[in-house]
């Protein structure tokens, strides 16, 4: 499996997390343009597929008053640190808008959620995500 293909299943995974509880999800998707190239041929590029250009998912609920922001990483910590000043360096609107980065960490099925919050300070909660069970309050 390519990383490409752990990154899109990883994506798949959250966004069906947060529909079940409760959230209509969009995903940022990728455009494709085909490029002309000299002697007359051609190729096809994907544009970069982002929200803002940080943010794979978007989520409201009915019932909240802010919309969710969602970065998800399947990849290493570098990749993490990286995400994080991406998102880091939006202006974001704290009391409508919550900015998550979901990860992968080493121990197998669990899904760690660390949270931006005003003043630049990240948060953090680690949960095995289970069917039919709610995420901590603190993550949603």
């Amino acid at each position: 499996m390519s990383n490409r293909s752990k990154g899109n299943a990883f994506e798949l995974k959250i966004k069906k997390y947060l529909e079940a509880n409760g959230f209509t999800v969009d995903k940022a998707r990728a455009i494709q343009r085909m490029l002309f190239l000299p002697g007359g041929r051609k190729m096809f590029v994907s544009s970069p597929n982002d929200f803002f250009g940080v943010a794979d998912l978007i989520g409201v609920h009915h019932d909240k008053d802010y919309t969710l922001f969602v970065q998800c990483c399947a990849g290493t910590t570098k990749n993490l640190s990286v995400r994080r000043h991406k998102l880091e360096a939006v202006r974001w609107n704290f009391k409508v808008q919550r900015v998550q980065l979901w990860s992968k960490p080493p121990k197998r099925g669990m899904v760690r959620v660390d949270e931006l919050c005003a003043g630049l300070v990240w948060t953090s909660e680690q949960f095995k995500p289970a069917a039919g069970e709610g995420a901590p309050s603190a993550v949603l």
